[in-house]
């Protein structure tokens, strides 16, 4: 397969294939590395991402067992699965993918804290409380709170019917016996029978309008030194929102991410899409990729928008799992559509589940998708390489459950930057 773009008459190191976190950190490392990208997918998973960096906090899932230290529990992980795809990338490689994209977000008015060596503590809209590594800034004012456990007021949002702030209370009693709730009307939404989280963060947007929403919990208050409320502290200009909050209230302010889809989720999508293109990145953007043919020296993608005809020396798959349609499960098997590529799956339909539909330790076809090796190229079950310029990266590779493992958008990023060095490694080799 040789490949090198026909969009303008004009050619590409590298054709991105996903709109993910991991196809989009990709995009960034690509115009980080002066590679001439184009990226195509559709909308992507990320609106449903909470907005937390997780790196690795649950393992062996069958004991459940939490990590404070994520770099102990990655260790551990390349102990017991040696074809984790962490095991294909260094810690270093980790540290210096996840600081550049910090530093990236930071300078988008998107600033993430985290501590080197330690996972720090989220409150759910579930009432129970997460262990992640890069956390919103918005976020962080739970941790302090949670560990000093110190008075706190949870508020909700009559008509918001994605959070309740009781099931908080509820849920962390026990443990945390100074949390409260309250419910509150939403400022001029009195007449509303249900508000929704994206459309309150947008309101925000406006001073004005923080000052009104301060002016609500404030007589609530009471004698509480933290606050916390559904994500919904703005899109755009969430710091300063978040920062007058704060000043006006008096207290801390916590935000906690809502289910899916979510207000953080969509800040991580802006961030990427207001600044790749100004970075250099070309992007097709809300195209799903239908269909990939091979002709001579150049490939036809199809997309559900219609034919487009890429020159692009290399390909990197970034499609996820089966939301994001990287894997599709027929009657019998996991296949991948765009490449017919192998899938390490169970050998039977039959066990790609267990009989516990709760199992702490998940169900197999959880870890199934694209074997891939020390480069991040994906191979077929004899070792051998597909295509020499094909790569592959994030939720779509093999032997991981990131959602239980809470290694998810970590692991992304960090096979993301991997495959690009890769990439760019066997672009100066085939000069």
């Amino acid at each position: 397969m040789t490949t090198g773009i026909e969009v303008n008459n004009d050619y590409y190191d590298v054709l991105i294939i996903g709109s993910g976190i991991s196809g989009l950190s990709a995009s960034l490392f690509c115009t980080q590395e002066n590679l001439k990208a184009i990226q195509v997918g559709s909308v992507g998973g990320i609106q449903f991402s909470a907005g937390l960096i997780d790196l690795m906090a649950v393992h062996p899932l069958k004991d459940l067992k939490l990590w404070e230290n994520p770099w102990e529990a990655i260790d551990e992980v390349r102990k017991d699965i040696p074809q984790h795809p962490y095991c294909k990338v260094s810690n270093d490689e980790i540290k210096t993918a996840l600081t550049t994209c910090f530093d990236y977000f930071k300078s988008n008015g998107m600033e993430y804290i985290f501590d080197e060596n330690k996972n720090s503590t989220v409150v759910t809209a579930m009432g129970t409380i997460k262990h992640s590594y890069g956390i919103p800034k918005t976020m962080t004012a739970a941790n302090d709170a949670w560990e000093s456990k110190s008075p706190a007021l949870i508020v909700d949002f009559k008509g918001l019917k994605e959070f309740s702030s009781i099931q908080v209370v509820e849920s962390l009693k026990d443990e945390w016996p100074g949390l409260s709730s309250t419910q509150i009307t939403f400022p001029e939404t009195e007449n509303k029978e249900e508000i929704f989280a994206t459309h309150m963060a947008q309101w925000l947007e406006l001073p004005s309008n923080v000052t009104k929403l301060s002016n609500a919990i404030k007589p609530h208050l009471g004698s509480n030194k933290a606050v916390g409320l559904p994500a919904i502290l703005g899109v755009l200009n969430t710091e300063s929102i978040h920062n007058q909050l704060e000043n006006e209230l008096g207290v801390k302010v916590f935000e906690i991410p809502t289910m899916p889809t979510s207000v953080p989720g969509f800040r991580l999508k802006n961030v990427f899409d207001r600044s790749l293109t100004d970075l250099g990145l070309t992007r097709l953007n809300q195209k799903f990729v239908t269909n990939v043919e091979f002709d001579g020296d150049h490939f036809n993608i199809t997309t559900d928008k219609g034919n487009k005809t890429i020159k692009a020396k290399t390909i990197l798959l970034a499609t996820g799992r089966f939301m994001g349609k990287g894997l599709i499960a027929d009657i019998n098997k996991i296949r991948e559509p765009l490449f017919d590529l192998p899938v390490t799956q169970p050998d039977h339909r039959s066990k790609w589940h267990n009989e516990d539909f709760v199992a702490p330790e998940g169900h197999p076809i959880n870890q199934a998708g694209i074997e891939v090796d020390k480069n991040f190229q994906p191979i077929k079950l004899d070792g051998t390489i597909v295509y020499k310029n094909l790569f592959a990266a994030g939720a779509i590779l093999a032997h991981q459950d990131w959602i239980r493992m809470k290694c998810g958008s970590g692991l992304a990023i960090a096979t993301a930057y991997k495959a690009v060095h890769s990439i760019k490694k066997y672009l100066q080799q085939s000069e």
